[in-house]
Order: C-alpha cells, then sequence, then structure tokens
C-alpha cells in the first residue's frame, strides 16, 4: 500500500508566468528535504503566456519531489480550477497556495513540523496577512475548538484560502462541489466542511509568505455580497456560527475586505474587477447587508456620498487615526 503524503501543496494558475516562477523558485528548494512528506499539484486554467515553460523548467530539474501538473483543456474559472486541484490531492492535508504567495525560507519545515506535533488538529491557521504585527522572532501558537475561533475579530480572514491548512477529507467533496457551483469561496467552504471530523484549529502567528499585488479577474462583489452569505449559512446549519459569532465573523469581513474594496472603488482603483456602475454597486450591496450595522456605519456612508463627500470621509478618518495614535502616547 503506498502510504499517503503529509501534505498537498496545490497551486492553481493563470497567466502569471513571472509571479508563478517567483513562487516555485521559493517553494520548491524547500520541498526537497521533505519529498516523502509532501505532494506539489500545479494546475495550469489554460494559460495563453509562457507558464506552460516555468512549469516545464521546474520538472527538468529532477529534484525528486513528487510533482503532479495538470492543464486544463479550456479556461474553467477560478471554481474549476480549484476543483481540479482537490480532485487531484492525496494528502493527510490540503493546503491550496496561491501563485502569489511567495514563502519564506524556513516556512516549509515549520509547517511539516507543527503538522506532525499537532496531529489533533484539524486545520491550522497561518497568521501571515498582518506582516505589521508578525515577527520571525518568535512563532506563536494557540489551539482553539471552533465555537471560540470562529468569534474572534480575525477569524474573517480563513476567507483567504491561503491562510489555512486542513485535513483533507473528501467524502462530502461532490455534494459541495455541486451546492457550492461556482462559489468563489470554495476553498473556505471545504476547510469548514474538514472540520466535522475535527474542530481543533491551531493558529500559527508568523510571517510564513509576502503576498505580491495582482489584478482581480473574477467579480469581487458578487463573490462578497452573495457567495459568503452562502457560505456563512451553512457555517450556521453546521453549528460553526451561532446568532453573536456570525455577526463577529461577518463584521470583520465587511468592516476589512468590502470596506477596502469599495474605497478602492470609488478612487477609481479597482483594476481587474468586474465593471460595475456606482448605482448597481449601491443597489447589490444595500440588498445584501442593509440590516447589518458595520455596513450601515462603515461602507454605506462610502456609497453615497457625493464625490467631494467621499473625500471628506477619508480625510476625516485620517485625522482620527492619528489623534488616536498621539492620545496613546
Amino acid at each position: 500500500m503506498i502510504k499517503k503524503p503529509l501534505l498537498s501543496i496545490v497551486i492553481p494558475t493563470f497567466n502569471r508566468a513571472a509571479i508563478l516562477d517567483l513562487c516555485l523558485s521559493r517553494l520548491i528548494p524547500q520541498l526537497v528535504p521533505f519529498a516523502d512528506k509532501i505532494e506539489l499539484i500545479i494546475s495550469d486554467n489554460f494559460s495563453t503566456d509562457n507558464t506552460q515553460q516555468v512549469i516545464t523548467k521546474y520538472k527538468n530539474k529532477n529534484l525528486g519531489i513528487k510533482l503532479i501538473t495538470h492543464l486544463q483543456s479550456e479556461n474553467t474559472g477560478y471554481f474549476g480550477n480549484f476543483k481540479t486541484c482537490k480532485e487531484l490531492s492525496n494528502g493527510e492535508y490540503f493546503w491550496l497556495l496561491s501563485d502569489n504567495e511567495h514563502l519564506n525560507y524556513d516556512s516549509v519545515e515549520i509547517l511539516i513540523e507543527l503538522m506532525e506535533n499537532k496531529s489533533e488538529c484539524g486545520a491550522f491557521f497561518l497568521d501571515s496577512f498582518d506582516n505589521k504585527n508578525c515577527t520571525n522572532d518568535k512563532i506563536l501558537i494557540k489551539a482553539q475548538f471552533a465555537d471560540d475561533f470562529f468569534n474572534s475579530e480575525y477569524a474573517y480572514t480563513t476567507t483567504l484560502i491561503s491562510s489555512v491548512i486542513f485535513r483533507n477529507k473528501n467524502l462530502n467533496d461532490e455534494l459541495l462541489f455541486k451546492r457550492f457551483k461556482g462559489n468563489l469561496f470554495l476553498g473556505f467552504i471545504l476547510f469548514c466542511s474538514s472540520l466535522s471530523e475535527s474542530d481543533l484549529i491551531c493558529s500559527v502567528r508568523y510571517s510564513f509568505f509576502n503576498s505580491v499585488p495582482t489584478n482581480v479577474t473574477f467579480d469581487i462583489f458578487k463573490a462578497w455580497a452573495i457567495d459568503i452569505i452562502q457560505c456563512v449559512d451553512y457555517m450556521v446549519e453546521n453549528k460553526l456560527l451561532d446568532t453573536n459569532t456570525k455577526e463577529v465573523f461577518m463584521s470583520g469581513f465587511i468592516s476589512t475586505n468590502v470596506f477596502g474594496h469599495v474605497v478602492l472603488f470609488r478612487k477609481g482603483k479597482s483594476i481587474g474587477f468586474i465593471n460595475y456602475s456606482l448605482n448597481e454597486l449601491r443597489v447589490l450591496l444595500d440588498d445584501t447587508y442593509a440590516l447589518n450595522e458595520t455596513y450601515l456605519k462603515k461602507v454605506h456612508p462610502i456609497l453615497f456620498a457625493t464625490y467631494l463627500g467621499f473625500y471628506w470621509i477619508l480625510i476625516q478618518r485620517k485625522l482620527q487615526k492619528i489623534l488616536r495614535r498621539f492620545s496613546t502616547k
């Protein structure tokens, strides 16, 4: 019987050859010492640049790692390419690593040690996206059951799928693929589903990777107004959220992700987003979040302000931050 790898690292990619090249140059050397414990899967979503040449370059290095590559016969969208990655994976744990998340040089060794020493955990949350608060001088580890974990201000960041490694249970995959077809938070749904077997989540604060800014090529506002609600409903259904923790989770999500990208939209810097008129975006988000206090306080005023009023709100927020900083000194 062939032993399953401990970890499947999967990278879906499309037309980001240079970014993928840098990602693999950081990642693959770290895999060599753990070649018997890790499989690397790269699925190319029918790229039209030189992505295939980049992949071939690393395949030809013959470094002894298990490298599985797949080329889609057509562009299947984010959902389709993610689905393929999940179907190809065989590891005990599953980690979707975005091609623009470039690992720091000791990351794999630390993660393998964690998974081996904390095998009672169903998932690992990599608290790496707030680099200001992360340090490589000390690794901070905290284990929590799901009900406590999701009742926290940072739980929403698990929707950034590179931030979670979870048990690769595939018993419900086909049902989830069908129920959530097209949902851009498929990875988050799979993560939540995996907690049904073990809902102990190990949070690890450490700077595991750096994110390279990229254009968004999917309908991000549809994802945050429709897809995320499907996910939250699923979490409530599976008792990962109750009424209170649902509000905490959604407040974190709205005050950071939704707010930040609405600001970019109004500044005209939402490059790569599906085009909306301002009125269309107002209707979409208002229909979804009209009863949410965080939305009404933070996002709604940004959406409905005049052009000058919008910038006045931003100036006021900046002044408030400066005053708070001085008041704490």
